[in-house]
């Protein structure tokens, strides 16, 4: 990397926008200019955050565009039904009572005919707004920045951002403490009485495309719904996504991380990464690649349970009556 990001500036030139890189100029595709003037139609003077903010807008609008679809889809099954069953239904009926029958199927038509015309509409806005996001993306990736806000997102983007075969995944934390056949080393008692992870260096904000944008965070923000950990006591590194607009998930990421202090290092050689775009990703490969060097640790037997539970027994005390 060089020692300081590229110089970012935006000019106007009659009809097209141009960017402005250490006195370089490259041309800003026009359907790429058009959406960043309507996004940022008063202050566009930062390029970095304009493209990365207008990328965010996109992906947000995308969403709305994707779970319109689904909703339309749903409502045109059910409205078809609905059609089919008044249409069978005229046909059982004499001619005399089928009047008003037939009017229902007729307006019945008609409601399908407009949610399908809808549908359409809203597929072909959401068809757009995933072009312009390639579009914008396949932009920034041809500046081939190394540095800057620029170059996290290029290396960001050019991740997978599919979860990996070898990663162990459970349904948030309360299910990664009921499955724990280490006892309760993972878990401590909280100061309320309830029980959690027993982590250490937990940080937040790590990044997913399938999980972003992040709704609970402002366009822009670079801040993903995932939280990373480690627990020291068991040697395992864990990632938990928490969002209000997604189902809680845990990924257990790497076991076998004895060294506190090297697994630390690791860890915060990882943080410098975490605004980029995959970067639970970059994480997750890394880990793995450290725990391939160490051997794996041999499993215990289950832990003692709280009687009549599933919760691990913290006292380690026995359950049940003494004679």
């Amino acid at each position: 990397m060089s020692a300081h990001p590229p110089v970012l500036t935006w000019q106007h030139r009659d009809d097209d926008l141009v960017l402005l890189v250490n006195n370089t100029s490259t041309v800003v595709p026009a359907e790429i200019a058009e959406q960043l003037t309507a996004t940022h139609p008063d202050w566009m003077r930062d390029p970095a955050r304009d493209l990365l903010i207008t990328e965010d807008l996109l992906g947000r609008e995308a969403g709305q565009a994707r779970q319109k679809a689904v909703q339309l889809a749903e409502e045109i099954a059910t409205e078809a039904i609905r059609v089919t069953e008044l249409a069978n239904e005229v046909k059982r009926r004499r001619w005399r009572s089928r009047r008003q029958l037939e009017q229902q199927r007729r307006q019945a038509s008609a409601a399908l005919r407009e949610l399908t015309g809808e549908h359409t509409r809203v597929s072909e806005h959401l068809h757009r707004l995933q072009h312009l996001i390639v579009a914008l993306r396949g932009f920034v990736l041809d500046l081939d920045f190394t540095d800057g806000l620029l170059g996290e997102a290029s290396r960001g983007w050019r991740r997978l951002s599919l979860r990996p075969a070898y990663i162990e995944t459970y349904r948030g934390e309360d299910d990664f403490l009921l499955a724990d056949i280490r006892g309760p080393a993972r878990a401590t008692r909280t100061a309320w009485g309830a029980v959690a992870l027993d982590a250490e260096d937990v940080t937040h904000g790590w990044r997913r495309d399938e999980d972003e944008p992040n709704l609970d965070t402002e366009p822009g923000d670079l801040i993903g719904p995932w939280e990373l950990g480690y627990l020291p006591r068991t040697g395992e590194v864990y990632a938990v996504r928490r969002a209000t607009y997604l189902d809680d998930e845990l990924w257990l990421m790497g076991e076998g991380f004895r060294d506190r202090d090297a697994t630390r290092a690791m860890l915060n050689e990882l943080h410098r990464h975490k605004r980029e775009p995959n970067s639970l990703l970059l994480a997750a490969e890394t880990i793995h690649a450290a725990q391939l060097r160490h051997v794996r640790p041999p499993r215990t037997e289950p832990a003692p349970r709280l009687p009549g539970t599933q919760q691990p027994n913290l006292d380690g005390s026995v359950g049940g009556d003494t004679a």
